[in-house]
């Protein structure tokens, strides 16, 4: 795997975590560079963070507490009011051992001309490819592939 950049965590504690904690991997296929955005609560507080990531690299995003997101752009001003950002929202609900999740897209999708896909190893997890915003469920400890413009 492309996957060099594990957040908040050292590569010792990974194996332990993965077996009880959601994450997102991102892989950009695209010809041009993808911006990242994401927030969690990985290492038990709140972190944020951006990650350029080049044709051909990849990511991985620790998905841990309510109500964060982690967004995608083709523009490097992610935050402007006018750049077209792709979002997942999501939610790790330790009451229940669930992973909510849901794709949207603010002032439109930077992939509308573009193939992308959100995956997983998990068949209880849906399988999405369009920014419908409708919000899915499986179970806690499932890894999702986000897979840009492949």
């Amino acid at each position: 795997m492309r996957f060099t950049t594990l957040l908040g965590l050292s590569a010792a504690a990974a194996p332990a975590l993965a077996a009880s904690t959601a994450s997102l991997y991102v892989t950009n296929d695209c010809s041009e560079s993808v911006y990242v955005v994401y927030a969690t609560d990985a290492s038990g507080s709140y972190v944020q963070g951006q990650k350029t990531l080049t044709t051909g690299t990849g990511f991985q995003v620790i998905l841990a507490g309510l109500g964060y997101s982690v967004g995608f752009s083709t523009d490097s001003n992610y935050y402007a009011t006018t750049t077209p950002k792709l979002i997942m929202g999501y939610s790790v609900n330790s009451d229940d051992s669930l992973l909510y999740y849901s794709i949207t897209t603010d002032v439109g999708n930077p992939f509308a001309s573009q193939s992308w896909s959100l995956t997983s190893d998990n068949d209880a997890c849906t399988s999405v490819s369009s920014p419908n915003g409708v919000t899915y469920a499986c179970p806690a400890g499932s890894f999702l592939f986000f897979n840009l413009c492949g």
